[in-house]
C-alpha cells in the first residue's frame, strides 16, 4: 500500500477522531479523500497525509498528519452550533518535553472558555490497566487453548526441586535427583476462577494502580482488537484516495 510508512502513528489519529466521532452521535467513517506528499529526505515518502473523513450521519471532519515536522502537536478540535472545544498536546508556547494535554471548551454565548491542563503522564501505565483488568475477567473463546494449570499440573510443578524442569519418564530429573512431593504439594489449591478480579498491582510513572475493579467500557475501547482495525482502515482507505488522486475511497466496516 502507498504510503503504509503513515499507518503505524496514523492509527492513534484515527482513533482519537473516531473516539470523538462516536461521542458526538456522528456514527462510522464511511468514506475519505486526501492528498500526500513527501517531505523529508530521511524518511520513506508520503510521510504527510491530509484529507477529509465523512461519518455515517453525514458529518465531516478534516484529518492531517505529518512525521516531517520539525516540532511536535497533537490535536483534536470540535466545532458545532452550540460552542467549540478543543485537546491539543505540545505546539507552539508548550514546554519542551511536555506530556500534558491542553483541554478547552468554550459555549456559544461565552465570553471565556473553560481551560484545563490533564497530564498524560499515565496515559501507558492506564493502557497496561484495562490489559491486565480483561485478560484476568474475561473468559476464554470456546475451543480456546487453556493457559491455567490443573490442580494436577500445579502439583506436579509444585514438586520439582527448580533446578531443572526437564524430567524423563520416570520422573527422574535429569540432574540425577528425583523429585519428590509433599502431601501439600500434591494437592495445590486449584487456580482462582478465570472470571476472578485478582489484586495486580502496576507501578510506574503514573503511580500504583489497584486492578480490583472490573473492566470498563474504556477498557474494552482500549484493547479491543476490532477498534484497532476500524482505526486502520481509516487510515488505509485515506491512503488509497491520495494514491489514487484524490478520489472518494469508501472506509471498509468491521463487524
Amino acid at each position: 500500500m502507498p504510503g503504509a510508512y503513515l499507518t503505524e502513528g496514523g492509527v492513534h489519529f484515527a482513533a482519537a477522531l473516531r473516539m470523538v466521532a462516536d461521542a458526538a452521535g456522528f456514527g462510522e467513517a464511511v468514506a475519505a479523500s486526501a492528498a500526500a506528499r513527501g517531505v523529508s529526505p530521511d524518511l520513506p515518502h508520503p510521510d504527510t497525509l491530509q484529507g477529509l473523513v465523512w461519518f455515517g450521519n453525514g458529518a465531516a471532519a478534516s484529518f492531517s498528519m505529518t512525521l516531517a515536522a520539525g516540532g511536535a502537536s497533537i490535536a483534536v478540535r470540535a466545532v458545532g452550533t452550540q460552542g467549540a472545544g478543543e485537546a491539543v498536546r505540545g505546539g507552539l508556547g508548550a514546554p519542551p518535553g511536555s506530556r500534558d494535554f491542553r483541554l478547552t471548551l468554550q459555549t456559544a454565548g461565552e465570553a471565556a472558555p473553560d481551560v484545563e491542563t490533564v497530564s498524560a503522564l499515565g496515559s501507558v501505565e492506564a493502557e497496561l490497566a484495562s490489559f491486565a483488568r480483561l485478560v484476568h475477567t474475561t473468559p476464554p473463546p470456546v475451543g480456546a487453548p487453556s493457559l491455567t494449570l490443573t490442580p494436577g499440573e500445579a502439583g506436579a510443578a509444585g514438586a520439582t526441586d527448580g533446578s531443572d524442569p526437564e524430567r524423563d519418564a520416570g520422573g527422574q530429573a535429569s540432574g540425577g535427583r528425583r523429585a519428590t512431593g509433599t502431601g501439600a504439594g500434591a494437592a495445590a489449591a486449584p487456580p482462582a476462577p478465570h472470571h476472578s478480579v485478582p489484586d495486580v498491582r502496576e507501578e510506574g510513572l503514573g503511580g500504583e494502580v489497584h486492578l480490583t475493579e472490573l473492566p470498563s467500557m474504556e477498557d474494552e475501547s482500549r484493547i479491543s482488537a476490532v477498534e484497532g482495525i476500524r482505526d486502520l482502515a481509516l487510515v488505509a482507505a485515506l491512503l488509497e484516495s491520495a494514491a489514487a488522486g484524490g478520489e472518494r475511497a469508501p472506509v471498509a466496516q468491521i463487524a
